[in-house]
């Protein structure tokens, strides 16, 4: 399991748990690994558990599940909102 953990403002991102299965690579990991160094840049907490499937923002208590999703989109997805949550795009 790999984790990495930052500290983030209390009004901002709750949290974002990103899970990044071992054989995730290519175009949308380096989305996520880009949008993930964004968020913590920011002082956002930044959390990557492969066990852990699951992200949660404070605007509206989005949660958004990867077992409901599938392929890369779930990471798109992810990464997208991330971006969203962090002002970047």
């Amino acid at each position: 399991m790999s984790r990495i953990t930052r500290l983030l403002p209390a009004a901002a991102l709750t949290f974002a748990t990103v899970a990044l299965p071992v054989a995730t690579a290519g175009p949308a990991s380096a989305t996520i690994a880009a949008c993930v160094d964004h968020l913590a840049s920011h002082g956002y907490q930044v959390t990557y558990e492969h066990e852990e499937a699951c992200w949660r923002g404070s605007m509206g208590e989005l949660t958004g599940c990867i077992e409901d999703l599938e392929g890369l989109d779930v990471w798109r997805y992810i990464a997208h909102e991330a971006c969203l949550l962090a002002g970047r795009e």
